[in-house]
């Protein structure tokens, strides 16, 4: 089934493997090593209660059961029955590795026994030992928020350096004022063109039409008569006015 499976047996106040498929890192059985002395195992087979979570076992978190082997007169423990499975990382490793916090913050994953287990691979922070450095010494310029993981006995880190706030607000308000100005231009450039469009145009062509109705030229078509604005209002009289003066001239000339 692909899992472990070790029994232990009492010596003195230990559990020691003396049989188990547990593997050291050479490969090795892990025969005679003990049972985690300050582990959250051993408080519980001691009462002759069973355990079943996830432990740490020889630096590998393992998803375990662990039942006492208690002697048919009761007493005491005199051994332990225990199967489990190694749990497979690797999407942890992946997801913690490809993450960080602004420019030189970093996200980390401790274990129950405090060693750094997973860590940001990308930022200005990713050697294991300033990482853990940091987060034992907890400088006072940097940011640090631990949360334990339940069940597992991890605890999941985030730190950055206050600094890092200051240049992404720095950077953030300049693209503020750059987006603002960038608006601001806009903007003035649109009320320039209807400024010219809806007042200055039509105004220096009723001008131009009125400098060519004083030198007696009648032709002219005031197109701006159709607005409903200033303009148009002043275009309509100029129109009244280029008419009443074409006919009193016309007046005139047939007499």
């Amino acid at each position: 089934m692909e899992g472990t499976a070790t029994i232990f047996s009492r010596s003195g106040d230990e559990f020691v493997r003396i049989a188990t498929n547990v593997r050291r890192e050479d490969g090795s059985r892990a025969i005679g090593t003990v049972l985690d002395p300050h582990g959250p195992v051993i408080e519980r087979i001691r009462r002759n209660e069973s355990y079943y979570g996830v432990v740490d076992i020889l630096g590998n978190p393992y998803v375990t059961g662990y039942e006492p082997i208690v002697p048919g007169d009761g007493g005491r423990a005199i051994g332990i029955w225990y199967v489990g499975y190694k749990t497979d990382l690797e999407a942890l490793d992946r997801v913690i590795g490809n993450s960080r916090l602004l420019d030189s913050g970093f996200v980390a994953l401790f274990d129950a026994r405090g060693t750094l287990r997973f860590h940001s691979r990308t930022g200005a922070t990713t050697r294991p030992a300033d990482i853990d450095r940091i987060v034992k010494e907890r400088p006072g310029d940097w940011v640090i928020r631990s949360q334990a993981v339940p069940g597992w006995g991890f605890t999941l880190v985030a730190a950055y350096p206050a600094s890092d706030v200051n240049g992404a607000i720095v950077r953030q308000s300049a693209w503020i004022v750059a987006i603002g100005l960038l608006v601001c231009a806009l903007l003035l450039g649109l009320q320039s063109v209807l400024i010219w469009v809806r007042v200055l145009k039509p105004v220096q062509h009723l001008t131009d039409v009125a400098e060519e109705l004083s030198r007696g030229r009648w032709s002219h078509t005031i197109t701006e008569v159709n607005l409903h604005d200033e303009i148009g209002t002043l275009a309509r009289a100029i129109t009244r006015l280029a008419n009443s003066v074409r006919l009193a001239m016309d007046r005139l000339g047939k007499r």
